[in-house]
């Protein structure tokens, strides 16, 4: 008997009839002879309205009153999910993320799992029952308060699960049936990708592929959690299947973006070098990341730093910038309207060529460009977007 972890998203959950087809998957599983744990979202876009009440209550809710109430919309979908198996007559047990011992920092709205103590969880498994996570959210140990894992955070607490409990696989069940090798809205020849290392899988998330759960991504990697993403409308198609790791080859596997990103110019003064440290410690602190950064040092001794972010983040940060006592400031620069494009694989530093062709496929529109062994990250202005999406994957995979 094997231990599976499924994870439903709020699409798959997204009404009463869907909720039904979703415990006629997991009774399946069941009465195949595995044991099941399952974690799931909020129904549909129910998060986003509640995030959207709280908001015309007040324009800066409280993070620990958010949490508590975007924390609701999962408890509704695991006591409807946990009746809908009962109805199919198989014994399940829903639990918060709190019940189920998800112990987090004391971090609102984009908190991190420090342990998993799954007690109840287990219990529940011994006794033949299902059991069912409310996905999301977890409780800091010492304050005992409630707490959110960030935006999409169910898939972190499935990956977390099976890497707590063993479990054998995880299944994350969404509406697509799968990673493409690039955005099939974007890009009409795109492909369904059968197989993904967890260094791939890990670098399309982190820009912005969409389908998994960045922070779940990486932990699948460092914990060698087998995962497979595949669509709970579709169950014909078996999906991608993330796992292994790629010897030395120069392998190219898909084309990440995000469209919305913003590139961030601050000059410094090199007397107070400090001032750069905390700007960066903010950033870091927020759960951000530049999807691109460049130092150098200018004349006059000024440091020079150019980030390329998410672009909601960045009016945050220039905001914090603003509102900064420092006046080492010298210069602030914000450009808006970019995307960052991002090819992903293995081994483009033991491949110069390939990455010569991409720098000449892109051409002069390219604003910044980064090289590591596992991603070739290029920001652009957001019109040529489609036009260089479709260039690379012509040129790359198609």
């Amino acid at each position: 008997m094997s231990l599976i972890v499924q994870k439903f998203g709020g699409t798959s959950v997204g009404s009463i009839e869907r909720m039904k087809i979703v415990a006629d998957i997991i009774a399946r599983t069941r009465r195949a002879g595995n044991d099941v744990v399952v974690v799931v979202s909020a129904m549909g876009d129910e998060t986003d309205r509640l995030k959207d009440m709280a908001l015309q209550i007040s324009k800066t809710p409280s993070p620990r009153e958010m949490d508590m109430l975007l924390t609701t919309g999962e408890r509704v979908s695991m006591a409807l999910l946990s009746m809908a198996l009962q109805n199919l007559g198989i014994e399940s047990r829903s639990f918060t993320g709190s019940q189920s011992g998800i112990l987090t920092d004391g971090v609102h709205g984009n908190a991190r799992i420090q342990n998993i103590l799954g007690d109840r969880i287990k219990a529940s498994l011994a006794s033949g029952l299902v059991a069912i996570v409310a996905g999301f959210q977890g409780m800091h140990l010492e304050t005992k308060e409630i707490t959110t894992l960030g935006r999409g955070g169910s898939d972190l607490t499935a990956v977390a699960l099976a890497k707590a409990l063993n479990a054998k696989l995880c299944e994350i069940f969404t509406d697509v049936k799968g990673v493409c090798t690039a955005d099939p809205r974007k890009v009409k020849a795109t492909k369904l990708i059968d197989k993904l290392s967890w260094s791939e899988m890990t670098e399309l998330a982190w820009m912005g592929a969409g389908v998994m759960h960045a922070r779940a991504a990486h932990l699948s990697e460092v914990s060698e959690i087998e995962v497979v993403i595949r669509s709970s409308f579709h169950l014909e198609h078996a999906g991608t299947r993330v796992k292994g790791k790629i010897m030395e080859k120069i392998h190219i596997s898909a084309i990440a973006h995000k469209d919305d990103v913003s590139m961030l110019t601050l000059r410094f003064s090199d007397r107070q070098k400090a001032a750069l440290s905390d700007a960066m410690n903010w950033f870091w602190k927020r759960g951000g990341h530049p999807l691109l950064s460049e130092q150098s040092l200018r004349a006059g001794e000024e440091v020079e730093i150019r980030l390329v972010v998410d672009s909601e983040l960045a009016q945050d940060y220039v905001s914090f910038i603003d509102e900064s006592e420092s006046n080492s400031l010298t210069q602030k620069l914000v450009t808006d309207d970019l995307a960052a494009v991002s090819v992903v694989g293995v081994g483009f530093w033991q491949s110069p060529e390939t990455i010569s062709t991409i720098q000449s496929l892109v051409g002069d529109r390219i604003e910044m460009f980064d090289v590591r062994n596992n991603a070739v990250t290029i920001c652009i202005e957001k019109k040529h977007l489609t036009e260089v999406l479709n260039k690379l994957h012509d040129s790359l995979i198609s």
